[in-house]
């Protein structure tokens, strides 16, 4: 996993990310789904200022679970 500094924690930590986008939605007719993934700090569960992406972070073997089901959308 990637690592970053946590101003919260005054530590370096593991970064894990969460989706905080708003999901599924519909607009006049139009459907889509709304994906925003931010970093956390895993362990404030706080978010980070980093300038990571979650594709850069798929290099880590252990990113994303086999059984996460936000990996195949």
């Amino acid at each position: 996993m990637p690592t970053a500094f946590c101003p919260h924690c005054d530590e370096v930590v593991e970064v894990t990310f969460e989706d905080v986008g708003i999901g599924s939605y519909e607009f006049w007719g139009a459907k889509g789904t709304d994906v925003r993934w931010v970093p956390i700090c895993s362990k404030c569960q706080e978010e980070l200022d980093v300038d990571i992406t979650p594709e850069q972070a798929r290099e880590y073997p252990d990113y994303f679970p086999e059984d996460d089901w936000r990996e195949n959308r």
